[in-house]
């Protein structure tokens, strides 16, 4: 069975890289070299835990967090946005 890494396929990375490992071991790890390497400009994460913006929880939890504002939203007048 060959190991790809979704992460460097998907970067569009050699197939000579891609084909010579897999993303996260069983336990979650991060074992991607070129993702390890990585570091995220949110949180810091890196290594182990590394991940891009799309995967980090503080972008999570900024995301949820527009989407209140947006649901409290009102104008200058006060009425509530539609």
């Amino acid at each position: 069975e060959q190991q790809v890494c979704v992460f460097c396929r998907n970067n569009k990375e050699a197939v000579a890289l891609y084909t010579t490992h897999i993303l996260k071991g069983p336990d979650g790890r991060v074992l991607c070299p070129v993702l390890r390497r990585y570091t995220c400009p949110l949180c810091g994460a890196s290594g182990d835990n590394a991940h891009t913006i799309k995967y980090c929880p503080l972008s999570k939890m900024q995301a949820s967090a527009a989407k209140q504002q947006l649901r409290n939203a009102r104008t200058a007048l006060g009425k509530k946005l539609r």
